[in-house]
């Protein structure tokens, strides 16, 4: 697949409103379906949405451009069009060049974008297989052994990336109106304003269960990612005084906050039934664009409230519950102090949710 900029691409289905319409027919002479309610979308994009390097909605597997379209695909497509027009897509960009991936992603500057990853479990090799295989050594044991083997390796002059092992297949950032799909398996390289992005303390990056992104960041690419926000943390802490009072404390998914706080539902059809490892068809790369813009969107809606909430004297968390960096594939809280006194960040500390219990209000 050429690359192609996106000053120069066609608008996909519709004018300045989202249109859904059977992929089998000729949309140019259907009439779109009945829009959402409005009290229910966010905002419409201004301009037409435009998909810049993606495999068209008929292609077939000798195309080489992913698998054919599937019934559940075409279905997926038409509930992807409307949450795109709720989350204020306006451009959807799949990067499968290093040199691609750097000429668009220098467009992300400092500020807030929206993070997430697809991935599959990685392949160990080499050392890491041999700890692995070692009935004597527990399962810390392990870990601890397989991380010392990791950073040694990556201060390596000639350390490497085994892209043939690795688990990570796509990463999805996004900002403002934009949100940029890289398939690491046909890059298999680390571009470097990918990693600009990923270390700058000065980029947050938004997401919803967001270490688990962090860890397969260190493991396949050894990136230290700095400033995440995880979303679903977030969002359990605004919900937490009128909902879900009966369940542990722990960060909400992903579709889940999106519904709290948007009253948008997520299509989750692709995050249990895609093999990532495979190419992607165009259904699979809107779904996975969709994901970063959701977590940017809650952060954009919820992070200033509760940042403002911290600056109640009687306020009992801060902002550091919900961020933190990334070493070594854990997470390291950003612990301040706030009104001279170290805030507690750990969830054990929470005295208005002890015994892993809601017990009233967090202030």
């Amino acid at each position: 697949m050429e690359y192609e900029s996106s000053q120069s691409t066609e608008p996909f289905r519709g004018e300045s409103t989202i249109a859904m319409y059977e992929a089998s027919e000729d949309p140019s002479t259907q009439s779109p379906a009945e829009p959402a309610a409005a009290d229910t979308l966010r905002s419409v994009p201004a301009s037409p949405t435009i998909f810049v390097g993606l495999p068209g909605d008929t292609q077939t597997e000798e195309d080489g451009e992913g698998p054919a379209l599937t019934a559940a695909d075409v279905e997926s497509l038409s509930a992807s069009m409307i949450a795109m027009g709720q989350l204020n897509i306006a451009t959807v960009t799949y990067v499968i060049t290093e040199a691609q991936a750097n000429h668009e992603l220098v467009n992300i500057v400092d500020g807030v974008i929206g993070l997430d990853t697809e991935f599959v479990k990685r392949t160990l090799y080499g050392d890491e297989a041999i700890i692995d295989n070692m009935p004597i050594m527990g399962a810390s044991a392990k870990k601890t052994a397989r991380l010392a083997i990791q950073y040694l390796e990556s201060m390596l002059p000639t350390f490497s990336i085994q892209w043939e092992n690795t688990g990570l297949c796509l990463i999805q950032l996004a900002q403002g109106e934009s949100v940029w799909v890289l398939n690491m398996n046909r890059i298999k390289a680390f571009p470097s304003e990918l990693r600009r992005i990923l270390e700058s303390p000065d980029i947050a990056k938004a997401g919803a269960g967001i270490l688990s992104d962090g860890c397969v960041l260190w493991e396949d690419l050894r990136c230290n990612a700095k400033n995440l926000v995880d979303v679903g943390l977030i969002t359990r802490l605004w919900a937490v005084p009128t909902r879900h009072k009966e369940e542990p404390f722990s960060n909400l998914a992903l579709d889940t906050a999106t519904f709290e706080v948007m009253t948008l539902t997520l299509d989750k059809t692709f995050q249990t039934t895609v093999n990532w490892k495979l190419e992607p068809n165009r259904a699979h790369i809107i779904y996975a664009a969709i994901d970063a813009a959701a977590a940017l969107r809650v952060h954009e809606l919820l992070a200033p409230d509760m940042a403002a909430e911290e600056a109640n004297p009687e306020t009992t968390f801060s902002t550091d519950w919900y961020t933190f960096n990334c070493t070594l594939g854990d997470a390291m809280r950003i612990k301040r102090s706030i009104r001279g006194a170290e805030v507690p960040w750990s969830m054990k500390d929470c005295t208005w949710f002890s015994n892993n219990k809601f017990q009233g209000k967090y202030y």
